[in-house]
């Protein structure tokens, strides 16, 4: 699509990227958490019983995470030009802080980095780093994809003011 569509390469590069992530993670979730819970059920163990809806909110909010994690990855790759480091820092702002909350060691980095996101995957909220009050930053992983997504749109747009191409449309970084 050209400028002149009323949609950016960027923008629709996000677009699809979000689609699919969201389809994939909506394909995996869907067949892992059932089956999850099938076979913790056969080898018996303590399962805690959760309504049709809380199971759909689960495997929704995993595909909703999942995109968008994606969306944000595009948005650092775009701001820093090269894709291993777009990568980590990805890394560093989900997945790591998560892994920090939950062990214990930083319970407050779920209020303040992308990682909030995985409150939604959550079937009872009684863990501490689920169990906090509400805040105005309830919605902070939406915002920091929105953030990337207009990064990257905005830079798309500055750099080809200058008569460069994006790294995403086959020019070099």
């Amino acid at each position: 699509m050209s400028p002149r569509d009323g949609v950016d390469d960027g923008e629709a590069e996000a677009l699809v990227l979000g689609a699919v992530a969201f389809v994939a993670g909506l394909v995996t979730s869907g067949v892992v958490v059932p089956a999850g819970l099938a076979l913790l059920r056969a080898h018996q163990n303590p399962i805690q019983p959760i309504t049709l809806g809380t199971g759909l909110r689960v495997v929704v909010g995993h595909a909703a995470l999942t995109a968008a994690a994606a969306v944000l990855a595009l948005g650092l790759a775009a701001l820093v030009r090269r894709g291993v480091a777009a990568a980590g820092l990805s890394v560093a702002l989900v997945v790591v802080p998560y892994g920090l909350a939950t062990a214990g060691l930083a319970p407050w980095l779920l209020m303040v980095t992308p990682a909030a996101g995985f409150a939604i995957t959550q079937s009872v909220p009684t863990f501490a780093h689920v169990d906090v009050g509400p805040s105005l930053l309830g919605g902070l992983l939406p915002a920091f994809a929105v953030g990337g997504f207009g990064g990257d749109v905005r830079i798309c747009r500055l750099r080809a003011r200058r008569g460069d191409r994006c790294a995403r449309q086959g020019s070099a970084p």
